[in-house]
């Protein structure tokens, strides 16, 4: 995994406490082995299993290790992430990502790799997820690419976004209403511009 914030942490929770994570009984379940951090020393929100997981700052470590068969990112950004899912999906990995910035500027590019990827194994063994990038995780893109081969969708209208829902939610529970005009503006413009888009 690349990335241990918010997101890095549910996931990492969610992996190896509820789903087992690489437990002896279930060994069909996924673990994650190693997670890449900007700074290994860094205080995490969430407990990690030191028995199980490894901390490095290198993403070589991930990208060179052939046990490690799919990279999870939720470091965000279209730099260090970047290079880093463009990397696992050349050296064969496959790669599930929640980054929206990283979708929106580089799809056309990252399914290209995906192919060539797949071209040089000869096999269809590299995947690219980036469903949980949209609709707060909603599996509207793999409705959307298998339920509707037919159909021709020219548009799909709605608030689609998790942020925008928080937001709205807010509002409508008079808590933006209840502060003045410079609190509701630096309330709304401190949010990450790439959620609000």
């Amino acid at each position: 995994m690349i990335g241990a914030g918010t997101v890095g942490g549910g996931v990492y929770e969610i992996i190896m406490n509820r789903l087992g994570g690489g437990s002896d009984t279930n060994t069909t379940t996924p673990i994650i082995t190693k997670i890449c951090v900007r700074d290994a020393n860094k205080q995490r929100d969430f407990s990690l299993d030191s028995t199980k997981t490894e901390v490095v700052t290198d993403v070589t470590s991930i990208l060179n290790d052939d046990d490690i068969g799919l990279v999870v990112e939720v470091a965000g950004g279209v730099t260090f992430a970047k290079d880093a899912v463009y990397e696992s999906l050349k050296s064969g990995k496959s790669v599930v990502t929640a980054n929206k910035a990283l979708i929106a500027e580089n799809l056309d590019e990252l399914i290209t790799l995906v192919d060539e990827a797949n071209n040089a194994n000869n096999k269809k063994s590299v995947k690219f997820g980036y469903e949980a990038s949209v609709c707060g995780g909603i599996p509207i893109i793999h409705t959307l690419q298998s339920g509707y081969n037919g159909d021709i969708i020219n548009e799909v209208q709605g608030i689609c976004n998790g942020t925008t829902n928080y937001m709205l939610g807010k509002v409508s529970r008079n808590y933006l209403r209840t502060m003045d005009s410079d609190e509701c503006m630096y309330s709304i413009l401190t949010w990450p511009w790439i959620e609000l888009t």
